[in-house]
């Protein structure tokens, strides 16, 4: 008969430090069979849970180990941390009033009460905790961080910079920071040290790891008569809009491959500069060089005056878009105008990009505009502002492809910063993006149009969350299109 060898707690500790969470639970599993009051399985078996999803008995046994020891502040911190991980921010408030009660100067828990105050856009108070945690320990680096990134969201880009450079001087492992400052300087226009300083995403905590790493990464180098592969690193409208730099590697002699989402592998077949195109998963062609997208712009010297906007770089299929303006000429007369009103949940500041469509309602009363849906998946089943008729295209959105053809079928899209954007954008077609008061540094600040693309007109929030300026402004604007064709 085979020996039952017990796990060890510390092995349970070491499985979850190394992600193995489904391995983590069974030795918990296993160590709590045996004696189920073992706090620290309890603890560590619960993180492992919570890890994995199974919520309510991650509480359970969580809760349970809190019971057991009531004033085990790192039980309640450990608990705390990955309830913010994971956006549990009613339990991470629960969690840290108790942390208070026991220890009111604990830099752990101020950080963590200073992030539940930011996810809740009390900006002012999520500062305060900030400084509080950097008063007790003036190198604390979450701390600096987290503060420098407030009050760049707070539009204090100055104040910022001072206390994420203090940061950088403080640690020599400086990635969320410099990451962050970085992303402020592109925000400026400051793109020759922005394009640097964007590098710290490859060593930040959050970083997703490169790509290809058994091959070279381009920097620069001579391109003549080799092959590069160029690959989507943060989503589909960085791939979107990055392709651009196909057609000036090929001026510089490359044969250009592209490894992208496969929703839109098809549509970047016909970007200029483009040789291949594959999908994430699929075997990549032979290359000599790696690089990814967002890496290109600063080995190749992209500044404000030199934006690659040879718009459109994207095109739509001729004879989809010919489907699309016979299907529609027999819709109501009017500008054309399609809407997008809400992002993908996942993405980490789509509750400052999407908008509730209840407060665009004035729009619908716009005369002489036609409107299409082309809402996909989340936000579509948004109650309809009373009396706002709109024809629901995202049915038929079944590919970019299609999306692109009813883009270039339609007189204007309007858009929140999501995917939408970049398609109409990079097709030359005429389109109008909400942008929240923290917007994703591409879009930099305080103006009404974008290098990126010529076509493209930008509405602002004035004060963060609050979209009334940006709705008014473009209510304006509509009104002043439509009654002007």
């Amino acid at each position: 008969m085979a020996l039952r060898i017990m796990p060890s707690v510390q092995s349970a500790v070491n499985l979850l430090n190394a992600g193995r969470f489904a391995e983590a639970w069974a030795a918990c599993h296993q160590i709590l069979d045996v004696d189920p009051r073992e706090v620290m399985a309890m603890q560590v078996g619960g993180l492992s849970l919570l890890r994995l999803g199974r919520l309510a008995d991650a509480k359970l046994l969580l809760d349970k180990a809190i019971a057991a020891q009531p004033n085990n502040i790192s039980f309640l911190l450990n608990y705390g941390v990955v309830a913010a991980e994971l956006g549990h921010w009613e339990r991470v408030d629960e969690l840290c009033r108790k942390v208070a009660a026991l220890d009111p100067t604990n830099v752990v828990n101020l950080n963590l009460q200073g992030c539940s105050a930011r996810n809740q856009m009390k900006m002012e108070e999520a500062a305060g905790y900030f400084r509080q945690s950097i008063k007790v320990k003036p190198d604390f680096e979450e701390g600096m961080t987290n503060l420098g990134t407030t009050l760049w969201m707070m539009g204090e880009l100055e104040q910022a910079k001072e206390v994420l450079g203090r940061c950088m001087k403080i640690h020599a492992r400086r990635g969320a920071a410099e990451l962050a400052y970085g992303a402020i300087l592109l925000e400026q226009g400051e793109w020759a040290k922005g394009w640097e300083m964007y590098q710290s995403r490859w060593t930040s905590r959050e970083a997703k790891p490169r790509r290809h790493t058994n091959k070279p990464q381009w920097t620069g180098q001579d391109l003549t008569g080799k092959r590069i592969l160029i690959y989507g690193e943060q989503g589909l409208g960085d791939s979107l809009q990055f392709v651009r730099y196909a057609a000036l590697l090929k001026e510089r002699g490359a044969w250009v491959s592209v490894e992208c989402e496969h929703a839109v592998k098809s549509l970047l077949t016909r970007c200029p500069g483009v040789d291949e195109v594959h999908g994430f998963g699929e075997a990549a062609p032979p290359f000599d060089y790696a690089a990814a997208m967002l890496d290109l712009p600063g080995p190749l010297g992209t500044t404000l005056e030199n934006v690659p906007a040879d718009v459109p770089y994207l095109s739509a299929l001729p004879e989809r878009v010919e489907k699309w303006k016979q299907r529609l000429k027999n819709d109501p007369p009017g500008l054309r105008v399609g809407l997008v009103w809400s992002g993908n949940p996942a993405n980490s500041r789509d509750n400052l990009r999407s908008v509730p469509m209840a407060e665009m309602a004035a729009w619908g009363g716009v005369p002489g505009v036609t409107w299409y849906s082309l809402q996909l998946q989340h936000g579509r089943n948004q109650p309809r502002p009373p009396g706002w008729k709109m024809i629901d295209l995202a049915d038929d959105m079944t590919s970019f492809e299609e999306t692109a053809a009813i883009a270039m079928a339609l007189d204007l899209v309007v858009t929140v910063d999501t995917a939408m954007a970049h398609v109409s954008g990079a097709l030359g077609r005429p389109v109008w993006v909400l942008l929240p008061r923290w917007g994703d540094w591409r879009w930099m600040q305080g103006t009404t149009d974008t290098p990126w693309y010529p076509s493209m007109r930008l509405f602002r929030q004035t004060k963060l969350t609050h979209w009334d300026k940006p709705i008014a402004d473009v209510a304006v604007a509509l009104t002043e299109l439509a009654a002007g064709r």
